[in-house]
């Protein structure tokens, strides 16, 4: 089988070492066969095709951890757009196209994180067979809360016989029957709305009650699913950690103590700042005197801090927002890594390791990707200069030469390759 190489790279590798140059990397069908540096370079054989990375910089394709693939760009002033504004048919069409856009953004699989009509799961399926194009998808339904939870928006007069993304469940009982729908209908994450915040309707401290929360991650656990959780305040995260959640969605309220137990229990969170760092009237407290831009500027002056300590705890963050609002639309994924390192003040070597091994490992995928290393997926991305310099390449498009998934090109912009000569 002829071989893909790529010669004088600057490799990024994803383990957060910095890039090493002169580096050389084989791909063989689905998988990278070899990575070498100097010296030490595989050579190319009769049949190889050679591309030169001079200038440029491989990594390894990232993780979009916080997916919404069926939000069809909704009007963030009406939550209700999310869902119900469209058939089914509609939104399955407007996921298919968000997806090939998150794709085609560099982010080479995705962890869902809500989604109507089991539109995941039908994206999971379809992107396997080669039907369309999209990142490698665990996929999940729709979001489990209690009545009068934070997405229990719909007025009673609404029963159409449809369901939207919350689905409203109250007691043990019930939200055991709803995870194990969700489960039987091959979604690979369960979503739980213990409480709102982050932009969501606050409708009191708590909405799921602990037992619910311990039944939620029993179900799920039992037929191997992964659970996330929206929540916010410190008493709801470490609730939820106690309790068994993988992935804490947002955490607004991190600390140190709250960081040792996420370590402790190999929890992953994802802060996802971005759309409030573009549209803070969205996130301030109802009501607050405050301007709200400079209600999030001391809310991201607290966040650096917290987030800081703990990374340095052992916290293992990932990237992943909102995306598919008409203020973040899907394929604007990358502008995200920038928010942590240009407000934040995170190392950007630091920053593409949330959206890469850290992804993969969130998912149970760090075997297959997420860095470089022979043997793995050959996920990649080439990027036009160096991305730890400046970390704002990653969020255009236009700056991503490459995009690989599994050996094949989703994007090639580099100059036609030579060819060795049988």
């Amino acid at each position: 089988m002829a071989r893909v190489l790529f010669i004088n790279a600057r490799l990024l590798d994803g383990t957060g070492k910095p890039p090493v140059s002169s580096s050389t990397i084989v791909v063989e069908g689905e998988r990278i066969v070899a990575v070498g540096q100097g010296g030490d370079s595989p050579e190319p054989a009769s049949g190889d095709s050679c591309y030169d990375l001079s200038g440029k910089t491989l990594m390894p394709g990232m993780v979009a951890g916080h997916a919404h693939l069926s939000y069809p760009d909704f009007d963030p002033d009406d939550l209700n757009s999310i869902d119900m504004a469209y058939p089914p048919t509609h939104m399955a069409v407007i996921a298919a196209r968000n997806a090939e856009r998150t794709l085609r953004a560099g982010f080479t699989a995705a962890a869902g994180a809500g989604s109507v009509h089991q539109i995941d799961r039908m994206l999971k399926d379809l992107t396997r067979k080669g039907v369309i194009q999209g990142p490698r998808i665990m996929a999940c339904g729709q979001d489990i809360m209690p009545t009068a939870g934070g997405m229990d928006l719909k007025p009673a007069w609404w029963g159409m016989g449809l369901n939207g993304l919350p689905l409203i469940v109250d007691g043990p009982i019930e939200v055991r029957k709803a995870v194990r729908l969700q489960a039987k209908e091959g979604n690979d994450l369960i979503k739980i709305y213990p409480q709102g915040g982050h932009g969501v309707p606050v409708r009191g401290a708590m909405d799921m009650r602990p037992d619910e929360i311990e039944a939620a991650v029993e179900a799920a656990h039992d037929k191997g699913k992964l659970v996330r959780a929206h929540v916010v305040t410190k008493p709801a995260i470490v609730l939820c950690i106690k309790a068994g959640v993988d992935i804490i969605d947002h955490g607004n309220a991190i600390d140190d103590e709250v960081a040792e137990l996420a370590v402790k229990h190999n929890v992953f969170f994802l802060p996802s700042l971005y759309m409030a760092s573009i549209a803070p009237h969205y996130y301030a407290p109802r009501g607050d005197t405050m301007p709200p831009a400079e209600r999030i500027a001391l809310w991201f002056e607290s966040a650096a801090k917290r987030l800081a300590s703990a990374q340095r705890i052992g916290v293992k963050f990932v990237v992943g927002d909102d995306f598919g609002s008409s203020i973040t639309p899907h394929g604007d994924n990358g502008k995200e890594l920038a928010v942590y390192v240009r407000r934040l003040g995170f190392d950007p070597l630091d920053v593409i390791g949330w959206a890469t091994r850290n992804g993969a490992e969130m998912i149970r995928k760090e075997h297959e990707f997420g860095t470089i290393e022979a043997g793995k997926l050959a996920d990649l991305l080439v990027v036009d200069g160096d991305p730890v310099a400046d970390i704002d390449l990653l969020g255009d498009l236009a700056n991503l030469a490459v995009v690989m998934q599994g050996g094949r090109f989703i994007t090639n912009r580099l100059a036609v390759p030579g060819a060795v000569a049988q």
